[in-house]
Parts: C-alpha cells; structure tokens; sequence
C-alpha cells in the first residue's frame, strides 16, 4: 500500500461511518490517508489493514511516530490519537478513497469483468463497442489503463483503492462516460472495488487458478461470485452459459441475468460462417436480431469473449448492429491470438496463454485453420504449480507437431527444475525440444517453421519483462519475433539469422 497525497478535499468519518465508534474526538475529519504505516505522512489517517499475510494493527505505534493523526480499525486497540472503529477496514479504505475523490463512479457508467480467463480481451472489445457508439470510455485493464486521453502502463491486474480512485477521476475529468474495468480474484478478496457500484458485471469462464492464494477451488469460486454483490439495484449479471462452473453460480444470483454461449441456450449466440489463418467471421444473434462479426483475431475463445462484451453492450442500451460493427473495428487485442505478419510462407502468433486450458484453446483454434505442422513454444513460469506445469506439457505433446520447452519468468527457481515438471506430463518427454533461454527458443522455433506452417509463441502476450532470480529483464515476445522475421525476410528467410539480444535490467528488490 501507498500513500493517497489527498486531492485537498476533507471529508468527516462521522459522516461516512454514522454508526462506527469514535473515540478520542467527536469526529476525524480526514484529507490524506495511508494505509502503509513506513510511509505515513504527518496529518494522514492511518487504515490498519488485516491482510493475509499482514495485520496492520500491529504497525499502529509506527503510523502514529510517522505522524498518523487518526487511525481506522477494526478491532478496538488503546490508541494516543483519534480511533474509529468499523467491521471492515478494506471496505472502509475504499469508500474514503472515492469520497477523498469526489466520488468520481457516479458520473461513470461501470461494467465490471472477472473471470479465469478472457478478462483483458473482454475489456478491449467492449471499449471498441463503446467507440463505435460515439460513448468516450475508460479502460482498466492488466494490459493497460485509459483514462479517456492517455494509455498508462500497469504492473497490477486491478489497482488499489487509491490508485482506482484517481484513475476514474482522471477519466471523469477527461470527459468519459463509460469505464470498463477488469476485476481480478484477489482484488475482489481485498476489497479493491469498496465504495463503487456496477452498472453490469459478467463472469468470463471459472477454471482452477491462484489457489496458492485462495486456498481450494470453492474458495476461489466464491471471490468471482462477489463481482456480483457490487451490483446497483436494477444491475445485470453476465454469465457464460457453455462454462458449467460459472452456470452452477445461477442458482446464488438474485439479479437479471443475460447468458451468452456459443452451443448452450443462451440470450445471445454465436454461428461460425469462416475462419481462416488471419480472420473469422461469425453471426451474432440476440433475440430476433442477427448482424455479422469479422475479426482478425481467430478462435471460439475469441467469440466468447466477444458475446461477453456484446452482452455488456445490450445491459448498456446499444443495438445490436453497432454492437457488431465495433467488435469487428477491434483489430488487435494486446496477448490475444496477435498474427504477425511480414511476409513470412508461414503463420505466426503470440498469446498470452499460461494455463492448461488457454493453451489448449489457443492451440485448437490454430490447428482449426489446418496448418501443415504447429510449432508451440512455451514454459510455466515459478508461481504455477507442478501439476499445472505437467498439464501444460501434456496438452502441448498431444496437440501440436513440435513442442518447445524454455522459461517464462523463472524467478529464483532453476528453470531446468520447472521443465522437469512440465516433461513429468509427456507420455514420450524425449520428443520435446528444450531451450531455457527464451530468445534462443523463440528463434529456434522460427527457424523450424516451413511453408504452411504455424507457430504458437505462449505464455507472456503483452507482457515485456522476464524475471530471473532478482533481475527484471525488458523482454518482448512480439518484438523478438517481429525482428526475426524482418531479418529473415532480408535474406529470403535464410535459416540461422536471429536478433540481437537487447536487455534493459533492473534490479526488483
């Protein structure tokens, strides 16, 4: 957590909490807030978070040295300056952090979406709809932020209260109307979205994922699930109707539900017309209602998360024709299938895929437009577990021609160790090819490619950094192959040409 610097506005406790106990004064009125104790400043309310690997309550005496003039709790603590007490500090941090910001999201249309998988693309084709309609729309997404001017760089799924606080002023300022926000399970665990309320909310698909933090698969079904309290009275659920996990959650919701699928009944489908290497075109049917999509992105992953973001639309009142007209403006989605081409006799895409099932689609819908061989690098990186990483090996030794193994952010495990546990899923692990350096690897994979074939590069998309050990190295899976393939193309795609490595380094701790 950081500092909030405040935005010059105050704002009584009282009045915000009227049933909290305050102790120490009649009332706090507050104009900054911190809920990091290092890094308080003199006159900052102090928010003692309870974390799951931290109690801020125990870092109280150093808020209040560092200058705290008021703390939060949630359990009563003797305290030398004003205290009040409330049931949830996360829930408390948030709603001071949009009231600090004039409370921005009621001039904003929000549409909030989780999910294993499909949350960043969702994200982008609803912002897409959303410029056709002539809406001006902010974006909160892992790719990056949009506050209406400016694309923004991000290091975080869903930002933290003060940071999503300013972000939606900043679109508010700069005249938006809509915001689209991709919610991660841990944020809707901590509390990131306290003090907003959605519009519509959908659920992208629920596989088994981060239970290294939420501990079982019912626990982590249950975060998503949440998305749905943060509902406005009148507000729509979205679910995917062809996910039975995220079915089974139908039973739980005492809102209006939309469905979307491509072979379940659902309120709005899709029908495959085309697809080749380089585009699909599909049906979009709502009711009565038909209209064309052609996207240069291919694969039914691609379509359901289309019909997610269409069904966002149709909760915010866009017909369907201009729904469809911006799914197809929508030319690249950052990780997602991203073709490219520099004339190379072959076919070449990066995904952000790191997860069996992502790969696994990923790799079916290239197989889909039939290619002469399927070329897939990739590597789990340090935070998965071994019975993912076997998984990942298993899918790729059934359904591609030629797999390689390299890393994909190893950290400070010894990447040989992480591809032993991906061979542990190989019926025949001496088929597989192994290169733990990833540059190597990719160039490697390049170099096999022939005409008609196809080549997968998994597991970072729109990621540009690998970590090794404690260094974080500038690293972009497009950029690499982009290069490679210019080179190549200089010397009529002579094998063994390859970039430069080019490192920018830094240091995490």
């Amino acid at each position: 957590m950081i500092n909030d610097p405040g935005t010059g506005r105050s704002l009584s406790l009282r009045g915000l909490f009227p049933r909290a106990r305050i102790t120490g004064a009649k009332d706090i009125a507050v104009s900054s807030l911190c809920s990091d104790a290092s890094r308080c400043q003199p006159g900052d309310l102090f928010v003692a978070l309870l974390d799951s690997d931290r109690d801020g309550h125990d870092d109280l005496a150093e808020a209040v040295n560092r200058g705290a003039s008021a703390v939060v709790l949630e359990r009563p603590l003797v305290s030398p300056v004003p205290s009040c007490l409330v049931s949830d500090t996360r829930d408390a941090l948030g709603l001071i952090c949009h009231h600090l910001a004039g409370q921005p999201a009621d001039h904003l249309s929000l549409s909030g979406i989780t999910g294993t998988s499909g949350k960043t693309a969702t994200t982008h084709l609803l912002q897409s709809i959303w410029k056709k309609a002539g809406v001006r729309s902010g974006l909160v997404s892992t790719a990056h932020h949009d506050d209406g001017d400016n694309s923004l760089p991000t290091c975080r799924e869903t930002p933290a209260p003060h940071e999503l606080a300013d972000l939606l002023g900043r679109m508010v300022d700069n005249r938006c109307q809509n915001a689209a926000l991709e919610i991660s399970s841990q944020a809707l665990v901590r509390r990131h979205l306290a003090g907003l309320q959605l519009d519509a909310a959908v659920i992208t698909r629920i596989r088994s994922a981060h239970l290294d933090y939420h501990g079982s698969l019912e626990n982590y079904r249950k975060a998503k699930l949440r998305i749905f309290s943060l509902l406005k009275p009148g507000g729509t659920a979205i679910v995917n109707a062809d996910d039975p996990a995220t079915e089974a959650l139908l039973a739980t919701i005492d809102v209006p539900v939309l469905r979307f699928g491509i072979h379940a009944e659902a309120d709005i489908t899709a029908t495959l017309l085309e697809r080749s290497p380089g585009e699909q075109t599909f049906l979009l049917c709502s009711g009565n209602e038909t209209a064309s999509v052609q996207t240069s992105v291919i694969g039914d992953p691609h379509i359901t998360h289309c019909l997610a973001a269409a069904s966002l639309g149709l909760a915010d009142g866009l017909d369907l024709a201009t729904i469809a007209a911006g799914l197809s403006m929508a030319s690249r989605i950052p990780g997602h299938m991203e073709r490219i081409e520099r004339g190379q006799p072959f076919q070449v895409y990066v995904d952000s895929a790191n997860h069996p099932d992502t790969l696994a689609m990923a790799l079916h819908a290239i197989r889909s437009t039939r290619p002469r061989r399927l070329i897939c690098l990739f590597g789990p990186s340090s935070r998965q577990p071994a019975e993912l990483r076997a998984r990942m090996g298993r899918v790729v030794e059934r359904s591609a021609d030629i797999g390689m193994i390299t890393s994909n952010d190893p950290g400070s495990e010894p990447p040989l160790s992480i591809i032993h546990d991906v061979l542990d899923g190989y019926d025949h692990p001496g088929h597989a090819h192994i290169l733990p350096d990833r540059l190597e690897a990719i160039c490697w994979s390049l170099d096999q490619a022939r005409p008609g074939d196809a080549v997968l590069i998994a597991g970072k998309g729109f990621r540009r950094s690998q970590q090794t050990g404690y260094m974080l190295d500038t690293f972009d899976d497009h950029q690499i192959a982009d290069e490679w393939l210019d080179q190549s193309n200089q010397h009529h795609f002579h094998r063994g040409h390859g970039p430069a490595r080019l490192y920018t380094r830094h240091d995490v701790n």
